[in-house]
């Protein structure tokens, strides 16, 4: 019986471990990206690449970035390097930024919970690495909440929960 599981993880091992060493790299999936784009890569910003998989072992990378015109979200097969979709958000000159009732929609409805019930602390734009985030910090029964959304699509990106009792 200790040989049989010690053949079936290797075999597993095998399998998953050369799986991966047939994916792109993050460097890969980003250059497919920008180069998709034909706009001139010094005025891109890359706010997020992530690997997922899928069903039937199909791997995914996730690749947001913005120029000052628009903001992109492709999603690239990590095997085939192909194109799988992509979204490309126009960013207007007076409309640049998540509106601050949209994100709080967003942060509330994920919350599960009543903006009237909470006390909001903190609902501000900031900037990192030149990239809007909308930044929210309330309480609600001494528990604090903090969210950071993608300041042009309101993508959640963290969500801390701490219990101050």
């Amino acid at each position: 019986m200790i040989i049989f599981s010690i053949i079936v993880g290797y075999f597993t091992y095998s399998y998953f471990h050369n799986d991966y060493e047939k994916l792109i790299s993050e460097d890969e999936a980003k250059k497919i990206a920008l180069e998709d784009t034909k706009e001139k890569n010094t005025n891109l910003i890359v706010s997020d690449i992530t690997l997922n998989e899928t069903v039937k072992d199909t791997f995914i990378y996730n690749v947001e970035f913005s120029s000052k015109i628009n903001y992109y979200i492709y999603k690239i097969n990590a095997k085939t390097k192909k194109i799988i979709s992509k979204a490309i958000i126009p960013i207007s000159d007076t409309d640049t930024y998540l509106k601050e009732e949209k994100a709080l929609e967003i942060v509330f409805e994920h919350a599960l919970l009543n903006q009237k019930d909470c006390v909001i602390l903190t609902k501000e734009i900031i900037l990192e690495d030149n990239f809007p985030y909308f930044y929210v910090v309330f309480y609600h029964n001494n528990i604090r909440y903090e969210y950071k959304l993608n300041g042009y699509t309101g993508q959640i990106i963290n969500v801390t929960k701490i219990n101050e009792k």
